[in-house]
């Protein structure tokens, strides 16, 4: 990175930085606004190290594979992908200076003194290192940071190497600043939070669990409730057509495109499906057809990639495809039957259509399923579906469950049948108890904003780990956040399928991250002085 006038864009100093200057009515303090003051010009000071940094995490293809898991190799409980990107984290953090505990694979942790403590005395910040896989059709490589202005494209730069090393910045600059703590800061960093949350179940077995700790992996401000999630797998019988079908890699990620192999001639071929997908109400642009062998042709239908939490956007293409298809008149009847029942169970991301539509004030139920596996056998051949329900925080997954037996049932000629359940009750913590007040308005008065804890359908750490909050990074949902701290929401230009967490060129404005860095300040300080005041007050009460 080149040095001088082109560096790295963060907020100015001296004076306030811009993310504390932005709205003339924030409600900082004078000292606050010195912290910001000098944490604004630390970060200037170290942006290129920053940079440098991410382009190393981004370097590693930290995807855990279930096959390598299964194999269970000691001290690498998520495959040596993950345990390489644990490796590099930590000599990044041994090189600043910072204390590395290792915790058997699962877990790395980093404090700024190598001295015991007991985690009553630590507050903790809580990120993860493993990220989904790169999907197709990247426009750059993914495991390369590539920088278009000031934003950084990769995968994991938002979710969640980014917000992991800006929380590891943190502890230097703290440290660095000599800023006053009652309390000792221990960053843990998690190996498969994208999969089963595994990494951060065993931390929570086997410690050291901090008093309170800050999830650094959604968006500003506090997230107070977030919805159950449950996971299953749908197998049912199909012909030797749907058994070609692929479409997505992991079950919180919305595909970018499904294919299949029909057989039949480009003439044969590209007639019947352009015919279904126009009575389908599908643009032609979506849809390709091309020929494979002269007997067959690969059938090609584009999504609009993203989280499967978040679906406003997104486009599965895994039952716009099968819906073409059932309409094509070329499918036999086994694979007919299944068509129409992967197009009606995903038609909606809402389950509206697979009849388990649901919301509460933690938001609607939502929806997505990706092609797990298919066993070629002709036509007695198998499709495997796995989905990602995201459910209200008062549902019930067994409630979930019944209505999807309930849509099987109404296609028992394919022999469904639900398996490997998984299901993770909703999350909520109080929305008016102290840690969160103060966090909640450390962002709103660094920012300016009026904002109230939200609820979310992704799911966090914060499920598994206790006296954990989920706390920023991200202000890719906040329209004022991203103004405050002088960058866009989105890339300009990057289509509604690109540039978000899970998505293909997976993008943040570098700034965006440094100023993380300054509204994590505030929060900490704050805090740390809140759970010293309570133990102050805890042990005037015994003295008298």
């Amino acid at each position: 990175m080149s040095s001088g006038r082109n560096r790295l864009k963060v907020p100015p100093v001296p004076d306030l930085p811009a993310v504390a200057r932005a709205f003339p009515d924030n409600r900082l303090t004078p000292a606050e606004r010195v912290l910001l003051s000098r944490v604004a010009g630390w970060s200037v000071d170290h942006a290129a190290e920053f940079v440098a940094d991410l382009t190393r995490w981004v370097a590693v293809p930290s995807v855990v594979v279930k096959g390598e898991v299964d194999a269970g190799v000691p001290g690498a409980p998520f495959g040596p992908a993950v345990a390489d990107m644990m490796a590099l984290a930590a000599r990044t953090a041994v090189g600043y200076g910072l204390a590395v505990h290792e915790h058997d694979g699962y877990a790395l942790s980093v404090t700024t003194g190598a001295g015991v403590v007991e985690p009553e005395g630590e507050i903790g910040l809580i990120g993860h290192v493993d990220v989904v896989p790169a999907g197709e059709g990247w426009a750059s490589p993914p495991f390369t940071l590539t920088r278009i202005g000031d934003v950084a494209v990769g995968r994991g730069v938002a979710d969640d190497k980014g917000p992991s090393l800006v929380d590891l910045y943190l502890l230097r600059a703290l440290r660095d600043l000599d800023v006053p703590l009652r309390h000792r800061l221990r960053l843990v960093l998690g190996g498969s939070e994208e999969t089963d949350m595994a990494d951060l179940r065993w931390y929570a077995a086997h410690g050291p669990v901090p008093r309170v700790s800050l999830v650094t992996d959604g968006p500003f401000g506090v997230n107070h409730a977030q919805k159950g999630l449950l996971g299953v797998t749908v197998t049912a019988s199909c012909g030797p057509v749907l058994a070609t079908l692929v479409g997505g890699d992991a079950p919180n990620s919305v595909p970018d495109r499904a294919t299949v192999l029909l057989p039949g001639t480009a003439v044969e071929v590209e007639p019947a499906v352009r015919a279904a997908a126009v009575r389908a109400g599908l643009d032609l642009g979506w849809v390709q057809v091309d020929a494979e062998t002269q007997t067959a042709c690969r059938v090609t239908v584009r999504g609009v990639a993203g989280h499967a939490a978040f679906p406003e956007g997104t486009r599965n293409p895994v039952p716009l495809l099968a819906t073409v298809l059932a309409g094509s008149g070329m499918l036999g009847p086994a694979d007919h039957a299944a068509a129409l029942l992967v197009a009606e169970l995903l038609a909606d991301p809402a389950g509206r259509s697979a009849g388990i539509a649901a919301s509460d004030t933690s938001g609607a139920l939502t929806l997505n399923g990706v092609v797990a596996s298919a066993v070629a056998a002709g036509e007695t051949s198998t499709i495997r579906l796995r989905l990602d329900v995201r459910y209200p925080a008062t549902g019930r997954g067994d409630d979930v469950l019944d209505g999807l037996a309930a849509a099987l049932a109404r296609h028992a000629a394919v022999g469904a049948s639900l398996t490997d359940v998984t299901d993770d009750p909703g999350y909520h913590v109080d929305p008016d108890s102290p840690e969160v007040t103060v966090l909640q308005e450390a962002f709103n008065d660094v920012l300016g904003t009026q904002r109230r804890p939200f609820a979310m359908g992704g799911g966090t750490h914060s499920r598994v780990l206790p006296r954990a909050i989920t706390f920023g990074a991200d202000y890719w949902w906040l329209p004022e956040g991203a103004a405050a701290v002088d960058g866009p929401v989105r890339l300009r230009g990057v289509p509604a399928d690109r540039g978000g967490p899970h998505a293909v060129d997976e993008s943040v404005p570098l700034g965006h991250l440094l100023a993380a860095l300054q509204v994590y300040a505030v929060a900490v300080v704050r805090l740390d002085a809140a759970l010293a005041a309570t133990d102050d007050a805890a042990a005037a009460e015994v003295a008298r």
